[in-house]
């Protein structure tokens, strides 16, 4: 048993050595790149080109793009990740979606009366995000299901409705009807709400404090999947700390972590994707992409070898001329090649 508990702390160490050697390496390497894509933004900007994509003051994204072995599970909800700074600038403003149906507003006899009586709902929670104070955290709109069925089914009023805030975060209990009421563009742009628990809680603002301070992991069903890390506007220190934070949170939702990774990569709108890093090619791998190579070649001489030899030979491949109409017409054809060949 001690043996077995001493191999096994080896191997901790072991990993936890090259762990460390690998992160090392990445915040080297980040750091590189990104010195090299504030540059490239610093010359955007001398030359009068804006973030066409953010709309912001305060510079463009820059997105750390994980490359994976293989492709998971998609996840329409984002997933936190703790970073020590927010994207978000100081007065940014935040709509929270809630839930706004009751037991009273089941019971109510008509339409009416339900939606004066979740408006009411609705209307108490401003209060008490209100009485906040710096603890709503920029929470300055709130919206109850209801009003969002029945004031937001046009495209344009939920266009305008994205355009509006800076980040949307909804009760958890409200998330799965969301992607139908607000439609594919929240989605495209991933501006979907972030879900907070708020059932049962007293206090409010450390759940709108950690979903403002954290950047999100979009898991995608393809093979690449991209976390919104910093802006262009900060220091390079800045970036990389965000960078590095942000990579030590997404290992824990990738499966087999490190080596679960193909490479990964530092870009902004519009540069080019930067590696930071990359994984090293499996000898298994290796070794049949080898054999198979040479397999095929292999193959491709001697069907050359073959041909060359008929073509040498004169060997022509016979052709069977198909005859229509089956049996009938064949004896037909026979027939007729018997008495003209008898005249």
């Amino acid at each position: 048993g001690r043996r077995r508990a001493a191999r096994g702390g080896e191997a901790r160490s072991r990993r936890r050595g090259m762990d460390e050697g690998v992160r090392a390496e990445v915040a080297a390497q980040a750091r590189k790149a990104a010195r090299a894509l504030l540059e490239f933004a610093e010359r955007q900007a001398g030359g009068g080109k804006a973030a066409l994509f953010d709309g912001e003051d305060d510079g463009a994204s820059v997105n750390l793009v994980l490359a994976l072995r293989k492709a998971p599970q998609g996840r329409t909800v984002p997933l936190p990740l703790p970073v020590p700074r927010s994207l978000l600038a100081e007065d940014a403003e935040i709509c929270l979606i809630v839930k706004d149906d009751t037991a009273e507003t089941r019971k109510a006899l008509d339409k009416k009366q339900a939606n004066a009586t979740a408006d009411a709902n609705v209307a108490a929670l401003e209060e008490r995000v209100a009485a906040m104070g710096e603890g709503a955290c920029g929470v300055s709109k709130i919206i109850g299901i209801r009003r969002l069925k029945s004031d937001y089914k046009q495209f344009e009023q939920r266009r305008q409705l994205l355009a509006r805030y800076d980040m949307f975060l909804c009760d958890e209990r409200v998330v799965g009807v969301l992607p139908k009421l607000l439609g594919s563009k929240f989605f495209k742009k991933k501006r979907q709400p972030i879900p907070v628990r708020l059932e049962g809680k007293k206090d409010w603002s450390k759940q709108f404090q950690a979903a403002r301070n954290a950047a999100y992991l979009h898991l995608s069903r393809g093979s690449c999947s991209m976390v919104k890390v910093a802006r262009t506007s900060w220091t390079e220190d800045a970036v990389v700390a965000n960078t590095v934070a942000a990579l030590d949170a997404s290992l824990r939702h990738i499966p087999k972590k490190w080596k679960g990774l193909q490479a990964i990569y530092l870009k902004t709108e519009d540069s080019v994707a930067l590696p930071i890093w990359c994984a090293a090619p499996e000898a298994g791998a290796i070794a049949a992409d080898v054999a198979a190579a040479e397999d095929g070649e292999a193959k491709a001489k001697a069907s050359k070898r073959k041909a060359g030899a008929a073509a040498a030979a004169g060997e022509t491949t016979p052709t069977k001329k198909k005859v229509k109409g089956g049996g009938a017409a064949a004896d037909g054809a026979i027939k007729k090649t018997r008495r003209a060949a008898g005249k």
